[in-house]
């Protein structure tokens, strides 16, 4: 769900969230989610998984409407 919020969340206005499920194998499934934001620059990339990081976006971010969870 945390990749779909955010996908949402730091998108571009007006922009676009792909989600899509496939099953991999009998006991396994694949989820991946695709978004028309910015995008990481290389070096917040090598800080994606570090626990509690906003990556520079603790002031907050420009929100995509509500309208886009539809």
């Amino acid at each position: 769900m945390n990749l779909l919020s955010n996908a949402i969340k730091y998108n571009r206005v007006g922009g676009q969230v792909d989600l899509r499920c496939s099953a991999v194998a009998e006991d396994r499934i694949r989820i991946s989610v695709q978004d028309t934001g910015e995008g990481l620059s290389p070096d917040k990339l090598d800080q994606l998984f570090q626990p509690f990081n906003r990556l520079g976006q603790e002031a907050g971010s420009q929100k995509a409407p509500a309208s886009a969870w539809w």
